[in-house]
C-alpha cells in the first residue's frame, strides 16, 4: 500500500466536523427536552390529575348529600294529605350517584395509567440513556479523531486551513 493520499478538499473535512458537532449539540438538547416532557407527564399523572379526580369525588359526595336533603325535604311535604312522588329529586340523586361512580372510576383509571406511564418512561429512559451515552462518548471520540485527521492533513499539506483560504483570496498572491 504505497502511494500518497490524493486530497482535494480539506475544507470538506472541516465542514463535516462542524456538522457532527452541531448534530451532537442538537441531539443532546432534543434528548434533554424530551426528558423534561416525560417528567412533566409523570408529574401530571402522579399529582395533578389524581388530585383533580379526588376533588371531583369529594364534590360528588357533597352533591349526593344535597340531593338526599332535597329528596327528604320533598318527601316530608304533603300536598292535600298526599305525599309527592319526588321523581325529579330521585333522578337527581341517581345522577349524583352515577357521577360519583364515574369519578371513582377515573381515580382508579388514573392510577393504572400512572403505573403504565412509569413503566414506559423507565423503558424510554433506558433507551435514551444509551443514545445519550453514544452522543457524549462515542461521537465525541469521532470528533477527536476527525480533529486529529484534520490537523494531520493540514500538517501534511504544510499549511493550516485558514492560512490557505487567506492566501488564495488575497490579491497579492493572484499573480504568483
Amino acid at each position: 500500500m504505497s502511494g500518497s493520499a490524493h486530497i482535494t478538499d480539506v475544507e470538506a473535512i472541516a465542514n463535516f466536523l462542524v456538522a457532527i458537532r452541531r448534530f451532537q449539540d442538537e441531539s443532546l438538547t432534543a434528548l434533554a427536552m424530551l426528558n423534561q416532557q416525560v417528567s412533566r407527564a409523570l408529574e401530571f399523572f402522579d399529582h395533578d390529575l389524581p388530585s383533580q379526580w379526588k376533588q371531583r369525588v369529594r364534590q360528588c359526595y357533597d352533591d349526593i348529600s344535597e340531593a338526599r336533603v332535597r329528596l327528604e325535604t320533598r318527601r316530608n311535604r304533603t300536598v292535600g294529605g298526599q305525599r309527592p312522588a319526588c321523581i325529579e329529586e330521585k333522578q337527581a340523586l341517581d345522577a349524583a350517584k352515577r357521577s360519583l361512580r364515574d369519578a371513582e372510576g377515573k381515580v382508579e383509571t388514573t392510577r393504572r395509567w400512572a403505573i403504565n406511564l412509569h413503566k414506559e418512561s423507565d423503558e424510554y429512559r433506558g433507551r435514551s440513556g444509551r443514545c445519550k451515552y453514544y452522543l457524549e462518548n462515542d461521537l465525541q471520540r469521532t470528533i477527536v479523531l476527525l480533529e486529529r485527521t484534520l490537523a494531520s492533513v493540514e500538517k501534511y499539506l504544510d499549511r493550516p486551513l485558514n492560512d490557505a483560504n487567506e492566501s488564495e483570496s488575497s490579491p497579492t498572491n493572484e499573480g504568483n
